[in-house]
């Protein structure tokens, strides 16, 4: 396929909704040349996307490794997959060829990226050190707490949504009361949860980008860990209660209380 940059750069539709700030500066702009390469010789969008996730996985796993360069290198295709990780979005919509399999597959992929990689590093830390038993206790519940919200919390809830828009169920605006007072206070929990929604998932991811490469330089690592744990439990604790609130304000269950209006 005859395609330019230029017709791949007007096919993204890159916004703060879609992409984190690390990923609009760097990383989208960077993987444009796989894009092209797809294009230019046929490569279909799941081969891409499978093509990052055996690139991911095989750094994922070498991140595990005590030997440093064994465990640099595994670094490097780490952030190589994520260098590609639009280029299979740029084929589906360059040819046309979107899926709902494509979506799913591509998702799965995001997950092997982001979820394993703290645990990765706390491994490799262990090898160096034993002592550092409570590293890998903090790295198996950071582990624990991403795979939660990322999957059964924030995942499983965008995919229901996008299907209930798909069928026309969901038309953006849950119910809410007359009350006043409970109906000011579902309005800031809408919000906020639209803000957890957009924005929680980018701002950790550019957190686990941007830090490993410096702390790694500078030993830190340890600490890397031990601060991803922690975030991903708060995160964990703020998507649940955020999602509980959400389904209080579109059940709209309040309306059975006798001090409601209605």
């Amino acid at each position: 396929m005859k395609v330019s940059f230029e017709q791949i750069r007007n096919c993204r539709q890159i916004t703060p909704d879609n992409a984190s700030f690390l990923s609009r500066i760097f990383f989208v702009p960077a993987g444009l040349p796989f894009s092209y390469f797809c294009l230019r010789f046929g490569i279909g969008a799941n081969t891409a996307t499978l093509t990052r996730g055996v690139i991911g996985v095989t750094g994922i796993f070498m991140l595990c490794t005590p030997v440093a360069e064994i465990f640099y290198i595994g670094l490097f295709l780490w952030y190589l997959g994520t260098v590609l990780d639009r280029a299979d979005g740029d084929v589906a919509r360059m040819t046309d060829s979107g899926s709902h399999a494509g979506k799913c597959l591509d998702g799965i992929t995001d997950l092997t990226f982001e979820i394993p990689v703290v645990f990765a590093i706390a491994c490799h830390v262990w090898f160096l050190d034993e002592s550092q038993g409570g590293l890998l206790i903090a790295a198996g519940l950071s582990l624990f707490a991403c795979s939660l919200w990322r999957i059964v919390v924030f995942r499983a809830a965008l995919a229901t949504k996008n299907v209930e828009i798909a069928q026309g169920l969901n038309n953006g605006e849950p119910r809410r009361a007359e009350h006043p007072r409970i109906d000011a206070f579902l309005r800031k929990t809408l919000l906020l949860d639209e803000f957890v929604e957009k924005r929680l998932a980018f701002y950790l991811w550019d957190l686990r980008l941007g830090l490993i490469l410096p702390l790694a330089i500078f030993e830190g690592l340890t600490l890397y860990v031990y601060a991803m744990a922690a975030i991903d439990i708060l995160a964990m604790i703020a998507v649940i209660v955020f999602r509980l609130l959400r389904l209080f304000a579109n059940d709209d269950v309040h309306k059975k209380s006798a001090t409601a209006t209605t």
